[in-house]
């Protein structure tokens, strides 16, 4: 039987969901310059659109996998993908400044709200209960420590 999400968990959820609101608001506010961007740089003129999907689904999925289905090992793999995409920010620092520093003050905020959405997935209560998947009952091996 799974117990309620504790409150990291919760918090969680509300930190994924404002970053990705953050995002896919920004990518919206500044599509058409993104998109000359794109078309310039010689990629494709769907880019923004396909990163809003992107965003979109990749954070639901996470918080489908972490915050729903109480698995471990997908806290993991947002962690890993989180820093490879902070990397990737600091890599690609020409193209925000080119998009002024509203841009670069959203996206920041947007990266810290995903930051703090992992960070308290390593809260205590939000590490037992995601390394119990979210089970209630303790098992027997722990009977005896």
């Amino acid at each position: 039987m799974k117990r309620q999400q504790p409150p990291s968990v919760r918090l969680f959820g509300y930190l994924v969901l404002a970053a990705t609101i953050l995002t896919v608001g920004l990518l919206l506010a500044y599509y058409g310059q993104l998109r000359a961007q794109a078309v310039n740089n010689g990629q494709s003129a769907a880019g923004p659109l396909l990163a809003m999907m992107r965003v979109t689904g990749y954070n639901l999925c996470f918080w489908v996998a972490i915050a729903r289905r109480a698995s471990n090992i997908a806290r993991w793999f947002l962690l890993g993908l989180t820093a490879l995409g902070l990397v990737n920010q600091m890599l690609d620092y020409e193209r925000y400044l080119a998009l002024g520093m509203p841009y670069i003050v959203t996206t920041v905020i947007a990266s810290m709200a995903q930051v703090a959405a992992v960070a308290v997935l390593f809260r205590e209560d939000a590490d037992h209960w995601l390394r119990h998947r979210g089970r209630t009952e303790s098992d027997e091996a722990e009977i005896f420590r």
